[in-house]
């Protein structure tokens, strides 16, 4: 108020013009920001996209990608049709397109492009929220020329129930003359310059988002359209996504995969997949040059999302006269698409070629077999420790021990005992926890480890109930017996590891 009262006359006012000019600028500066559409709503800014030409129907004589299209190699030869490759972005209020051409737009040829009445077109459809694949055609934008050498483009909505594909329109299947269907003209744009450069191999397709809503995301497609003798002459890339979607597929191959020469060796694999465009399908196989290996898939056929994680094991035998080393493993990879586009891609890993093994070692991995396959590490060390600790328990009585032991051993010397043996096997199993002995029988050998404390355990539990040393010993025995034969049986399984397992 102070600095108003500077103001003799009409300071009221003045005060009320500062006041209001200060509340202007500040509801100003609070809603710029949001001036810019594309970062409050719609499609999000993205970076430059890419977008390679495919051949998806080589019987297709219109198709300028087809090579059978001999009868209009005269138009495929000087009029600007072929589409080697697409580029695109966005700052979120205009999706800029580029149409990579094999030919170049020559200004001085311009007669000759009404004539044969070319098109540059970008289709525009929508999603379909489950699959991501290409629902109704919803706009295209359409760049001609025009008689008096100017060029225009023109933006057309199209009725519902129409479908965009490589042979043109089509409603509820049935092919169709972009005339033939009910659209109408959202906006025109006559004299458009700029989309392209004399003599140059690229035409410029630019979309206001604000004039079709601005979408979030939306499917798009480009094509090239002419006529020649009443026949038309085109070429057409598939859609692709904008915001671009890249599909990103990282394959975890085993790094250090061991395989001795005439053997096997079973791992799981996983297969990584980041922003796909569409759900597919990969199909894995090997590859039909490699001749010193055999490679199965189980299953061979994964369907993938559009993010996630998949998995699937295979089976690999290396032959027996391979002397390499390190031998490269090459699997040919197709991704098919729900929309049945494929692509392919060869993957490769390694794997370390271990010397074949002799008859000995053979033999010890047969009896390994034998062991964990019939439960044999189990059954065995306990019929041998019943069978041997029951006839040496039966010598453990107090009429048959010497005065002089019985006087020496307490029942704090049995519990010593048993402790002592329940800590050491509690030791053993930490340790081989970690992984150390790296053997693929661990689970096994665990189990096999960890049963050893049971009859020490009982042993302890008899002698503190009956505060008899002689009733201890006589558990502490077996418990001594099984020790042995589990200790034998663990060091021939860490010895002679599952080749499949390896």
């Amino acid at each position: 108020m102070s600095s108003c009262r500077l103001f003799r006359h009409g300071s009221s006012h003045s005060c009320r013009l500062v006041i209001y000019l200060v509340s202007i600028a500040i509801v100003v500066f609070m809603i710029y920001p949001t001036c810019n559409l594309g970062s409050v709503y719609g499609m999000r800014p993205f970076s430059r996209y890419s977008y390679d030409d495919i051949v998806y129907d080589e019987y297709d004589e219109n198709d300028v990608d087809n090579p059978n299209a001999e009868d209009y190699s005269t138009v495929i030869d000087n009029l600007p049709l072929n589409i080697s490759s697409v580029t695109y972005l966005s700052d979120g209020n205009y999706l800029n397109a580029t149409v990579w051409l094999s030919d170049p737009i020559l200004a001085d040829r311009h007669r000759e492009y009404v004539n044969s009445s070319i098109n540059y077109v970008m289709g525009i459809s929508d999603i379909n929220p489950i699959d991501r694949t290409v629902g109704d055609l919803l706009y295209s934008v359409v760049i001609y020329p025009e008689k008096d050498g100017s060029w225009t483009k023109r933006i057309i909505e199209y009725e519902p129930g129409i479908w965009l594909s490589n042979e043109g329109i089509q409603v509820d299947g049935i092919e169709k003359d972009y005339m033939d269907v009910a659209s109408r003209i959202l906006k025109t744009y006559p004299n458009v310059t700029g989309f392209f450069q004399d003599n140059n191999t690229y035409v410029a397709i630019d979309l206001p988002l604000n004039d079709i809503g601005n979408p979030d995301e939306l499917l798009i497609s480009f094509s090239t359209y002419a006529e020649k003798d009443n026949n038309l002459i085109y070429d057409y890339i598939d859609v692709s996504d904008a915001p671009g979607r890249e599909l990103l597929t990282v394959f975890e191959w085993p790094t250090s995969l061991e395989v001795r020469a005439s053997e096997k060796a079973t791992r799981t694999i996983q297969i990584h997949i980041f922003e796909a465009a569409i759900p597919g399908e990969f199909t894995l196989q090997q590859n039909a040059k490699a001749d010193n290996y055999t490679l199965e898939f189980r299953p061979n056929r994964i369907e993938h999302p559009l993010n996630g994680t998949v998995r699937t094991e295979f089976v690999i035998t290396v032959a027996a006269d391979v002397k390499d080393k390190v031998l490269p493993v090459e699997v040919n990879v197709t991704d098919t698409s729900i929309e049945n586009v494929s692509t392919s891609w060869i993957e490769t890993f390694d794997v370390i070629v271990l010397p074949p093994l002799s008859e000995l070692d053979k033999l010890g991995r047969s009896f390994n077999g034998f062991l964990v396959g019939t439960f044999a590490l189990y059954w065995i060390p306990f019929g041998i420790s019943s069978v041997f600790g029951y006839w040496l328990s039966r010598r453990i009585d107090r009429g048959r021990l010497p005065k002089e032991f019985l006087e020496q051993v307490s029942t704090k010397d049995i519990l010593a005992v048993n402790a002592s043996v329940v800590a050491g096997v509690l030791i053993f199993l930490t340790v081989g926890g970690t992984g150390l002995f790296g053997s693929g029988a661990l689970i096994n050998i665990s189990i096999l480890t960890a049963s050893i404390v049971y009859p020490f355990a009982i042993s302890a539990i008899l002698t503190l109930i009956t505060n008899d040393p002689v009733y201890g010993i006589k558990f502490t025995i077996p418990g001594f017996v099984f020790l042995m034969v589990s200790v034998v049986l663990i060091a021939f399984l860490l010895g002679n590891p599952n080749p499949q397992n390896t």
